[in-house]
């Protein structure tokens, strides 16, 4: 290093970084058509050079072939011009393709594979932007994220949530890089447990809305843990009716309210007004969201409440404005009002009982 090192005593070396780098480079001037020739000429021969004697791309000096790089490195030079019979791209198809072929590739390179159209947008997970508006006290906040991954994150809820496609001027595809067509690829997401296999039935359904959740009773025969998939959505204020998408739907009316319906009395004329047999707050909102942006929309909720059971009035009041739970206003009620706690407790079982059938229904779910 002292022979390297300048007259005025700095040294200056190439900032590199692994293969995948001038690789998205070619790949970012052909999503947006701003093609520099002469620049993507220049990164074709430095990825050529980097071709290791396996066929590939590693992640560093010295290390094994990278799957999802190779496929980019691939891609790039194909989009460069490479000619593919030259040895180089052969042995580079050869390497992808022994090892499972782009769609094993990570899902940072299907995002790029999706938007350049050379998988479907269910290859990849589906990131709704609307992620975004979550309140802190939910287990996935931007606030508990690293810097550098929200950096990463936050442009991919964008673009992933508006299904941007890339411009790609010369209509290049890479076809022959997948072991089964990739639009009739069933098998992008391993499947190993049964906890995988329900995040994945969950993540599935999100190419539509399924709206979870539990509800109060306006039926005297509903009870606490009882399922109701409802055919219609009702909302109480405009007496908008919203239809569900699932085959299975019962032939149940939800309605939704802005305001806790408590008595009995109160629910039994709801129900006659209506012709619903369930209350929440939320439903109807959801599913006017879904149909102002023409997605499918279904619901699942649990009864949490009969129609005798009744809550202190005070409990209305435990969430702050941002929808956290305040819980010096759950002490301040049971202390003005502690023979209330025996039916909170109540409550609180009757709710886990609501969420364990949610739990069973999920576990066989098909959207």
């Amino acid at each position: 290093m002292i022979g390297e090192q300048r007259e005025d005593g700095h040294w200056c070396y190439e900032l590199e970084a692994d293969w995948t780098i001038p690789s998205e480079y070619i790949l970012m001037m052909h999503f947006c058509d701003e093609i520099d020739r002469a620049r993507q000429q220049l990164m074709a021969r430095y990825i050529r050079r980097n071709q290791t004697e396996e066929g590939g791309w590693p992640l560093y000096y010295g290390g094994e072939v990278d799957l999802s790089c190779t496929v980019k490195a691939y891609y790039a030079l194909k989009l460069a011009g490479e000619d593919l019979a030259a040895a180089h791209m052969v042995r580079a198809r050869q390497t992808i393709l022994i090892r499972g072929g782009a769609a094993r590739a990570n899902v940072f390179t299907r995002i790029m594979l999706a938007q350049f159209r050379q998988v479907p947008w269910r290859a990849v997970p589906f990131i709704p932007v609307e992620i975004m508006l979550l309140p802190r006290w939910f287990p996935f906040h931007l606030s508990k994220v690293a810097y550098w991954s929200r950096t990463v994150m936050v442009p991919l809820f964008i673009l992933m949530s508006m299904k941007v496609e890339a411009r790609n001027p010369t209509h290049t595809h890479i076809a022959e890089l997948f072991t089964t067509p990739p639009f009739q690829e069933r098998d992008y997401f391993p499947d190993r447990s049964r906890l995988n296999r329900l995040r994945l039935r969950i993540e599935r359904a999100a190419r539509l809305i399924v709206s979870w959740g539990v509800a109060g009773a306006l039926h005297p025969d509903l009870s606490a843990g009882a399922l109701l998939r409802p055919a219609k959505v009702m909302s109480a204020e405009s007496g908008e009716l919203f239809e569900s998408a699932a085959l299975d739907s019962t032939l149940d009316r939800l309605v939704s309210v802005r305001k806790p319906v408590d008595s009995r009395q109160e629910r039994l004329a709801l129900a006659q007004r209506t012709g619903a047999v369930a209350v929440d707050m939320e439903g109807a909102t959801i599913a006017a969201i879904c149909r102002r942006e023409g997605i499918p929309f279904q619901c699942v909720r649990a009864i949490s409440d009969g129609i005798d059971h009744r809550l202190p009035a005070w409990v209305t009041n435990l969430m702050t404005a941002d929808g956290q739970l305040a819980p010096w206003r759950t002490l301040a009620g049971l202390l003005r009002d502690p023979m209330s706690l025996p039916e909170l407790l109540r409550a609180g079982i009757r709710f886990r009982r609501a969420l364990k059938t949610l739990e069973r229904y999920a576990t066989n779910f098909e959207p």
